[in-house]
């Protein structure tokens, strides 16, 4: 009997392994089954968020508020107002949609070569369906999963298809001239670090082309959009709809907060100390990334010696 289970059979534990090959291993029929029913059932809370509703009906938003977006979005989104606000509206949730499946679901399998999504994959995907990230970027009709697919979709061509390199700047440009912030996958369109003169052309040649392209509306406009993002930088909102780690310690700062009657001290604590907070909780999640980076990769490292192991 001892023979027969092993060390996994006298501890009941599963091997880190074979644990790992069941997360990445792609779906079996059954599977698919049960995640079209979550789908389903995900799908039909997901697709009528707070909102959603009065715009497709023709309502308007709840409010107007400067343009914070580099000058160029002004012009690749003009294309918008040919259209009803409804319509309009519609446009950007399918294409929400389209681009959240992109990255959660078809983009894992292109990078990893499965010809199906993986178990891990598809609960991301059905759990995201229902998250509060989604309904946000449904309920404003914004553009965040466009711009993310656009990011992702362009550092899988660089290094899958190096052929297609032009075409994932253009994605990526188009990204940077939506928002600011997709500019950090830059560091991503590295092939070998150690050829520093190449990676200082292409990157160095991306950050002037998106800096010419903040011109393209004039010089008064790009000066008015550098005011608001330094703005916005040094005075972040302190609302739910900011996400940020600066934005939310300024919200549970504040006296109205509802945690501030619960935990007085600490809301004290975070309004004196409010960069302090900032940088540690900052640290707490980059140290918690480092772990999971770390065990992940220190467990495909297991699982690829065991292969080879397996085969020798």
């Amino acid at each position: 009997m001892g023979g027969r289970g092993g060390a996994a059979g006298r501890t009941g534990r599963v091997p880190a392994e074979k644990r790992l090959a069941r997360i990445a291993a792609p779906m079996s029929p059954s599977h698919y089954i049960v995640a079209a029913l979550l789908v389903l059932l995900a799908g039909a809370v997901a697709t009528c968020p707070l909102g959603g509703r009065k715009r497709l009906a023709g309502g308007h938003p709840a409010s107007a508020v400067a343009n914070n977006y580099p000058p160029l979005a002004t012009i690749l989104f003009a294309p918008l107002t040919w259209m009803t606000h409804a319509a309009a509206y519609a446009l950007m949730v399918v294409l929400a949609y389209i681009c959240f499946a992109l990255v959660s679901l078809v983009f894992p399998m292109l990078a990893t070569g499965h010809k199906s999504p993986s178990a891990l994959g598809v609960f991301f995907f059905v759990s995201g369906l229902a998250s509060y990230g989604l309904h946000f970027e449904i309920e404003r009709g914004q553009y965040n999963l466009l711009l993310m697919a656009c990011s992702l979709g362009a550092v899988l061509l660089f290094h899958r298809r190096p052929r297609w390199s032009w075409l994932a700047y253009v994605l990526l440009t188009f990204a940077i001239q939506c928002r600011i912030y997709p500019a950090i996958f830059l560091l991503m369109l590295v092939r070998d670090w150690r050829d520093g003169k190449r990676n200082f052309l292409r990157i160095g040649g991306l950050v002037a082309a998106n800096l010419v392209l903040c011109l393209v509306l004039g010089w008064d406009v790009f000066v008015e959009f550098v005011k608001l993002t330094k703005f916005n930088m040094a005075q972040p909102w302190a609302w739910q709809g900011n996400i940020s780690i600066r934005g939310f310690l300024i919200y549970i700062a504040r006296a109205d907060c509802p945690w501030a009657g619960i935990v007085p001290d600490l809301s004290a604590l975070v309004r004196n100390h409010l960069e302090s907070a900032a940088l540690a909780l900052t640290g707490l999640y980059a140290a918690m990334l480092a772990f999971v980076i770390g065990r992940l990769r220190s467990e495909s490292e297991r699982l690829a010696r065991g292969g080879v192991g397996s085969k020798t």
